[in-house]
Parts: structure tokens; C-alpha cells; sequence
């Protein structure tokens, strides 16, 4: 049973004039979040360029679709890495709705907050008390009223919908954008692999790329394919975005190409 066990201070964006708060989710929060799909409905988390945000910034964007209205049950997309928000009580959170909404909630949790639900933070994303505006960006000030032991090492940070909230329309995707932020490029390992004495081993390599439509590869679609995202060739790699649910194919090789 899910239970509110911290009450949640959203301040409007005027009330902190000096200097700028730190952004709650970040990249490597927002890479980490995943969603889920339950026989009531499914919330999908898919990491995209800001809409009307400032040139290369990036955000999630979260698609929630409710089949059936249910109690005690609810649509989560979280993260569940261990971090450390104790700098300080205020955060804030860029947040863009693309319908007018007051049924979208923040949960953070750290053990050492008082059982049964350990939240440091929780309750609806509001504009100074009233429901997101459809279509445009809000930065809420988010406040953690407890100590900073009690939001130092957070294991779960994460949006959710009650799926007995019946503000909520049934089989209509509800948008949500969340977080603006820089891309960071991914550390990839090395190759060919090292061993724990750093040297290269016996590896030989006997192919390394590029990946491109004239070396032998191309993307996927229709049936094995089943979602929008066709996979597109880029320097040298391949870029795709994979949908949380079922299986799909994005990327074959052809053995008379390769």
C-alpha cells in the first residue's frame, strides 16, 4: 500500500531570486529511468530533445495510458540508483505537460525517513497550487523540509499516476516532459578488451566498423519492427530509440556485406 509520508512545497519560481537552484534530474538520472505495463496501463519513458527548449537540451518524456480505473494501484517510471541530494532543500525541476494536469506526482525516497513509505519527498506537481498549464514549461522549486541525512543517499526517484484517479481519461496518452538538461557522451570501454593487467590479451579483432548502409547493415522496419523508431546511421554508429515494451529488431547485417 502506497501511503504519503511527506508533504510536498512546491514554491513559486519568483519566490528564489538569487542564483540559480540545481536541476533535481539530470542525464544520468533521466538514462536510468524506465517504465512499466500493467494490465491496467502502461507509462513509457523516452529520452528526446526539449520541445521550445533551449537549443541542445534534452528531456524525458513520459507517456502514460490508463485502460481501466483501479484502487490502490499505480503507473511508476523511476530510477532506483543510489544518490545524494543533500547539498541543499530547494531543487528545482523544469516540467511541461501538454494537457492541462494536476494528477502527475514526484516521489523520493531515503530509508532514513520514517516508515511506511521512507519518503523524503511526495505529492503532485502543481504550479503555485493549480494544475500544470498544457503546453508550456514550468520550473517548480521543489522543497525538502527534513534534514540532509534524510535525502543523502535517495534509492528511488520517480513519477507516478494513481490509477484510481478518474481525472485521468481512459485510453488517451497523457504527455509529460521532465527535466531540460545536456546530453554528457557515454563512456564506452575500450577495444579491443584489456585484461586486469591492463594488457590487450590474445584478442584479435577481426572487425570494427564503421556500421552503414553501403558496409552491409540496414535498419529495420514494419512487422519485426513494430515501433515509429527506425534505426539512422550516424559517423560511423547507429542511433535508435528502443520502446520499454514487447521485443523489436532495429538493425540486420547482410553476410553477402559483411
Amino acid at each position: 500500500m502506497r501511503t504519503v509520508a511527506a508533504a510536498l512545497l512546491l514554491l513559486p519560481w519568483g519566490f528564489q531570486v538569487h542564483g540559480v537552484l540545481p536541476d533535481l534530474l539530470d542525464d544520468s538520472a533521466a538514462l536510468e529511468m524506465t517504465g512499466e505495463s500493467l494490465p491496467v496501463g502502461q507509462v513509457r519513458a523516452v529520452l528526446c530533445a526539449a520541445p521550445d527548449g533551449p537549443a541542445g537540451t534534452y528531456s524525458l518524456k513520459l507517456t502514460f495510458r490508463l485502460r481501466e480505473y483501479r484502487a490502490r494501484n499505480w503507473l511508476d517510471v523511476a530510477c532506483r540508483s543510489i544518490r545524494d541530494l543533500s547539498a541543499t532543500g530547494n531543487w528545482r525541476l523544469w516540467v511541461r505537460a501538454e494537457q492541462p494536469a494536476a494528477f502527475l506526482n514526484i516521489k523520493v525516497v531515503d530509508a532514513d525517513n520514517p516508515p511506511p513509505n521512507h519518503s523524503a519527498l511526495e505529492g503532485p506537481l502543481l504550479d503555485a497550487g493549480k494544475p500544470l498549464p498544457g503546453g508550456k514549461w514550468v520550473p517548480l522549486v521543489l522543497n525538502f523540509s527534513g534534514k540532509p541525512a534524510s535525502r543523502d543517499r535517495v534509492t528511488y526517484l520517480g513519477f507516478y499516476v494513481s490509477t484510481a484517479d478518474r481525472r485521468i481519461p481512459l485510453d488517451r496518452d497523457m504527455v509529460f516532459y521532465v527535466g531540460r538538461f545536456r546530453l554528457k557522451p557515454v563512456k564506452r570501454p575500450p577495444w579491443p578488451p584489456r585484461r586486469s593487467d591492463g594488457r590487450a590479451g590474445r584478442w584479435r579483432t577481426i572487425w570494427d566498423g564503421p556500421l552503414s548502409a553501403d558496409r552491409g547493415w540496414r535498419p529495420v522496419s514494419g512487422k519485426d519492427n513494430q515501433t515509429d523508431h527506425t534505426a539512422e546511421f550516424v559517423a560511423g554508429g547507429v542511433e535508435f530509440t528502443a520502446d520499454v515494451d514487447g521485443w523489436n529488431e532495429f538493425l540486420w547485417s547482410d553476410p553477402a556485406g559483411v
